[in-house]
């Protein structure tokens, strides 16, 4: 087999294309057909290098991948196609479209698709750009146990100021990655300082144990209700009674902003499957900011004295209510109060790849801009 530095350019309709060097095509005017024959031009010259019968599953695995694309493509960035008449953009597809053809795994595929769908939509020349080029190249090269272990590590920077019932969705989301924990080794921890995804120095600790972290960012989650008596007074100091007749809270007349009080105490401190006063929401920041962007300042010093008399969970109990979604938690929350673990920080590129699989996990926007706020 003849190999040669340039590659040849064909099934380009309705198109106009250029050549420059090395797998370099410009086009303009493109549709779907359009952008896979890009993707199998940019790689021609890198599959000649197969033997006769490697080339055929890598050729299969190419159609593979290049039809996928486009069918993500179409679904979430269809707008967009022309942006790969960019050449730094056919650039990171020929390397998603490598990484893909090289390993044949379809974790990494779905991967490599997501990154491209970013790649299409994020502003050129960017630093954000420059993330995603290095992760496309990243990704194929982490094994399931490293990628879950960086996926733990950016869960664990991540705090969540929504309710209770949608923080156990959110602890929900990651419970494949939860799953794989057992298998993790110490050699997979440090591939990622390789791979350029992790930093850190073994005894110098940067993170505190899981559950000071949970206690400190979820800390209304992990708390005792107080006595009846204490919540009876904080009620009659924010002006809310309840009212047996009907079943639920009441505000009284004279309370200030009052449809605003009714609102942040229903959303924050009531449980409505008991209608019982109880913390849902699950940090005091959270609760705080609605209690300023309502005007409902007076409200502050009695919620505290109530959360200052209720009693904070222990490690252990903190423990457990993860055990109690995922048993393998456990070992989960073992291997993040490691010595080796807790002296990792993430590298940029680490912080994106991490986000983008919590992304996809949980079907929440995770913008890499909340890891440097």
């Amino acid at each position: 087999m003849k190999l040669s530095d340039k590659q040849e350019i064909s099934k380009l309709e309705n198109s106009t294309a250029y050549q420059a060097g090395h797998d370099m095509v410009i086009n303009q005017g493109l549709n779907a057909d359009d952008v896979i024959a890009i993707v199998k031009t940019v790689v021609a010259s890198e599959l000649a290098i197969y033997t006769q019968k490697a080339e055929g599953k890598a050729e299969e695995r190419l159609k593979k991948f290049s039809d996928d694309l486009v069918d993500e493509l179409a679904k979430k960035v269809s707008d967009n196609l022309n942006r790969f008449n960019e050449p730094s953009l056919q650039f990171a597809v020929r390397e998603a479209a490598l990484g893909y053809v090289r390993s044949g795994s379809d974790v990494d595929e779905n991967n490599l698709i997501d990154l491209m769908i970013e790649r299409v939509k994020v502003e050129e020349h960017s630093t954000k750009q420059k993330l995603i080029d290095q992760a496309i190249k990243i990704v194929p090269t982490l094994s399931a146990e490293s990628l879950a272990m960086l996926s733990l590590l950016a869960y664990r920077q991540l705090s969540f100021n929504g309710n209770k019932s949608e923080y156990v969705k959110w602890v929900s989301s990651v419970n494949n990655v939860i799953d794989i924990t057992s298998k993790i080794s110490s050699l997979d921890i440090e591939y990622l300082q390789q791979a350029g995804c992790t930093t850190g120095m073994t005894g110098l600790r940067v993170h505190k144990s899981w559950e000071d972290t949970c206690a400190q960012s979820e800390d209304l989650l992990f708390r005792h209700m107080p006595t009846e008596d204490k919540i009876n007074a904080f009620l009659d100091a924010i002006g809310i009674r309840y009212e047996e007749n009907v079943k639920g809270f009441v505000v009284d007349n004279n309370a200030v902003n009052s449809t605003q009080l009714l609102m942040v105490f229903a959303s924050s401190l009531i449980d409505l499957s008991t209608m019982k006063v109880d913390f849902n929401i699950v940090s005091s920041s959270a609760i705080n900011d609605l209690i300023t962007n309502n005007g409902l300042d007076y409200v502050q010093e009695p919620l505290k004295t109530l959360i200052d008399s209720s009693t904070p969970y222990t490690k252990e109990e903190i423990v457990n209510f993860f055990i109690g979604i995922n048993p393998n938690w456990k070992k989960a929350i073992d291997l993040l109060n490691s010595e080796q673990v807790t002296s990792l920080r993430l590298t940029p590129v680490g912080a994106y790849i991490g986000s983008r699989q919590l992304a996809l996990l949980s079907g929440k926007d995770i913008p890499i801009e909340i890891f440097y706020h």
